[in-house]
């Protein structure tokens, strides 16, 4: 019995031995197994062509600088500028009056629908002038003294100045009067009429470039 003891643990040992192996390989290999690592993948996002209107983040915000308004005379052109001479001699530039809504009417003394139109433009002014409005009448080939007579006449307090020849209207098109330009105060056109207007009509033009 004291031979056959070292011989049965021995045996017990050498069994262990090989349990433990058995726990650590694949059956049918005599290497270790190595570890799989499965890759989950999807369909790749694609990339936006253009950018989208409404990003997801400040840092997908892309600020594109906007064109600058072309010079003409519709709707959301920079309206041309242009210099004439007011009844007392002074110079009077379109650009003088940036940062004002300005209203201008071509018109002349000798046009009914424009004499008829003027004492309700005074009072418009009148009412808007707090807010910054400016109106700006262009008398259109006419003689100073006539101009001068008639806008006393009438009691106008807005600027008044001369296109003797006719050039400034002409590049407005203003071909038969009276034509009116509403004028926001960064000098872009938002709306424009011919003939005498109304009113009503009047006012809410007006409302197109009056800051609330």
């Amino acid at each position: 019995m004291s031979r056959s003891l070292p011989v049965i643990v021995g045996a017990l040992a050498a069994l262990v031995a090989v349990a433990a192996v058995a726990l650590f390989l694949p059956l049918g290999s005599e290497e270790p197994a190595t570890p799989r690592v499965t890759l989950v993948t999807g369909p790749t996002p694609l990339m936006p062509t253009e950018p989208t209107s409404r990003p997801t983040s400040a840092a997908a915000s892309v600020v594109t600088p906007t064109a600058s308004p072309s010079i003409g005379t519709e709707v959301g052109d920079l309206g041309p500028d242009f210099s004439l001479a007011a009844p007392d001699g002074r110079t009077v530039r379109l650009s003088d009056f940036r940062g004002h809504p300005v209203w201008i009417n071509f018109w002349a003394p000798w046009c009914p629908a424009c004499r008829t139109e003027m004492p309700r433009i005074e009072g418009l002014y009148q009412e808007h002038q707090a807010d910054g409005l400016v109106v700006l009448g262009v008398a259109v080939q006419d003689s100073r003294e006539a101009v001068v007579a008639f806008v006393d006449e009438v009691g106008a307090t807005y600027p008044i100045v001369s296109d003797t020849d006719g050039r400034v209207a002409a590049q407005y098109g203003a071909l038969a009067l009276p034509v009116h330009y509403w004028i926001d105060h960064g000098g872009i056109i938002r709306d424009w009429a011919f003939g005498e207007l109304p009113p009503d009509l009047l006012a809410a033009s007006l409302e197109r470039i009056l800051v609330p």
